[in-house]
């Protein structure tokens, strides 16, 4: 399902046909590495985060996190912290309801999609390049 998720990325459908890149796939709360080597720097990841999954292809790379905070907390983290980085924000709701956050810089897309899990919240950070 991730990967199907990371296929699909942000912005408009490519047209024709493209070899799929390898896949690098990092899971099980590895707090050490979690991040996938190229992560952009500037995407912000919200302090004390438990990276759980890891997925990187080629410049799409999708990870999710587990976080003891409210929704709303992280929430407010990543539109202050976007904004602090030099992102275009805007908040939305995904299909399911989830709060969204998503944010534009240059021609990088990231969508941070929260969604409640027991006490914490579930941050999946979604980036990739514009298509055109």
């Amino acid at each position: 399902m991730l990967l199907a998720a990371l296929s699909l990325g942000c912005g408009k459908m490519e047209s024709g046909h493209k070899a799929p890149e390898k896949a690098v796939v990092k899971s099980g709360g590895d707090t050490s590495g979690g991040l996938p080597e190229n992560f952009p720097k500037d995407v912000p990841i919200f302090k004390g985060a438990t990276p759980n999954v890891a997925i990187s292809s080629g410049e799409r790379m999708m990870v999710h996190l587990n976080a003891a905070a409210t929704i709303s907390e992280v929430t407010k983290f990543y539109n202050a912290e976007f904004k602090a980085q030099g992102w275009t924000v805007e908040n939305g709701r995904s299909e399911a309801g989830d709060p969204v956050v998503s944010a534009r810089k240059g021609k990088t897309l990231c969508r941070v999609t929260l969604t409640k899990q027991g006490q914490g919240t579930l941050i999946q950070v979604s980036v990739s390049p514009e298509r055109s």
